[in-house]
């Protein structure tokens, strides 16, 4: 009974912060922020009531959540370093290779809250460590002068 319970609350808390989202953002920034203010509070009153339900089970469905994420980030810095290791491998610098960071950049940014200074500072260490390699951002292209 306590699952049922658990997985309906969850189930129709989660359906109405989704359609909340899709209405909220559909009509324009002033309604979108009234309806992530009714997400935060739909939000609160889930955790609690899903705490009260069952609280072993919603801080291992937390737990998860949080898991899941980290492994995310994980995998995208293994895969930057594979990049780095195909680019050993071939002894050049491809259009593919920057294509590939620029995916796993951009993941990182929307997925893992990487800020762009974050990100670029990881993937200048990871490219200058290529020995002969350089790393220029678009930010390296503007043009100071006239700051």
């Amino acid at each position: 009974m306590k699952l049922f319970l658990f997985k309906t609350v969850a189930t129709i808390t989660g359906s109405l912060i989704a359609l909340n989202l899709t209405v909220g953002n559909a009509i324009n920034s002033t309604v979108a922020a009234i309806f992530n203010g009714a997400n935060a509070v739909i939000s609160w009153g889930a955790e609690r009531l899903l705490t009260w339900i069952d609280k072993d089970r919603y801080e291992h469905a937390s737990l998860t959540t949080n898991q899941s994420s980290e492994l995310m980030e994980l995998n995208l810095l293994m895969s930057a370093n594979k990049v780095k290791e195909d680019a050993i491998a071939s002894k050049t610098w491809t259009m593919g290779h920057t294509i590939a960071l620029n995916r796993i950049g951009n993941a990182l940014y929307s997925s893992c809250n990487w800020e762009p200074a974050k990100i670029h500072k990881y993937f200048r260490d990871l490219v200058e460590s290529i020995p002969g390699m350089s790393y220029m951002s678009g930010d390296d292209f503007e043009d100071k002068s006239s700051v």
